[in-house]
């Protein structure tokens, strides 16, 4: 069983379609941040049976006048958008979990903690997880149930990355969008044929080719300066927790002008 106590279960293993982990929301009332995560699930899993368990709970225990089992509101379970997501079975279901608490635990798959600058690359579409999550009521805008989230353990951080952005359009959606532009909402226009050069006159020579400059004592213009190499270089990340800093995957972490010093940009 997956119940830790009787309020929280720890899920399945779920693939994530989105994550607002390594770059919490921010709420354009009060400025206040939110960690969340949207997975997918396998709806046979015996998990998803205890997450409606838990939703139910939440119904039954609600204080919330409006959200009751007679009037539950939004459901936090829904299946999968398989326009969205054609990677994942289409029978598959998908929820959110979320908290305002401050970023959650972060735990590998050999249970041990990590750090945001550990995690942070292994974090994006299609990233496979467990969570750990209770239900509460709300009635605000909205009515319903949603999942609060407690902690998060890593199950596979080097799974193929999801064919979709932040926005959940799949890269077949975003195509047919700019091709039904291209094709039935602006006309393409026909580039005009080059104008012809007339042939010199008899009595005269051809010109000399161009040459770019103005004479023959003249020095062409240098070439132009190789351009600088990005930066920060691959494999590096800005610190989330360092402001001026970077680490990479093995931990490391150096200062800019280190950084600098060491690839010698």
């Amino acid at each position: 069983m997956a119940w830790t106590d009787d309020s929280h279960v720890i899920t399945c293993d779920g693939i994530v379609i989105w994550e607002a982990l390594t770059n919490p929301d921010i709420s354009d009332k009060d400025g206040s941040k939110s960690w969340n995560l949207r997975i997918a699930v396998d709806p046979a899993a015996p998990e998803v049976a205890e997450l409606k368990q838990l939703h139910e709970k939440a119904l039954r225990e609600s204080k919330k006048p409006g959200v009751t089992l007679q009037r539950p509101g939004n459901n936090p379970i829904s299946v999968i958008d398989a326009a969205k997501f054609p990677e994942i079975p289409s029978h598959w279901v998908c929820f959110s979990a979320g908290t305002k608490q401050g970023a959650p635990v972060v735990m590998s798959i050999d249970g041990a903690e990590m750090q945001p600058m550990a995690y942070g690359p292994l974090m994006y579409n299609g990233t496979k997880v467990r969570l750990l999550v209770h239900a509460y009521a709300y009635d605000n805008v909205q009515k319903g149930v949603n999942f609060g989230l407690d902690g998060v353990q890593i199950i596979d951080g080097t799974a193929p990355r999801l064919s979709i952005g932040a926005a959940g359009m799949s890269k077949d959606q975003v195509k047919a969008a700019f091709g039904a532009v291209v094709g039935g909402g602006q006309q393409q226009q026909t580039p005009p044929p080059p104008p012809q050069q007339q042939a010199p006159a008899a009595h005269q020579p051809p010109p000399p080719p161009h040459t770019g400059y103005m004479g023959a004592d003249q020095t062409p213009p240098p070439p132009p300066p190789p351009a600088a190499a990005p930066f920060p270089p691959a494999g590096w990340y800005a610190h989330p927790q360092a402001p001026g800093s970077f680490y990479n995957a093995a931990n490391e972490v150096l200062t800019e002008a280190q950084l600098r010093a060491r690839v010698g940009a």
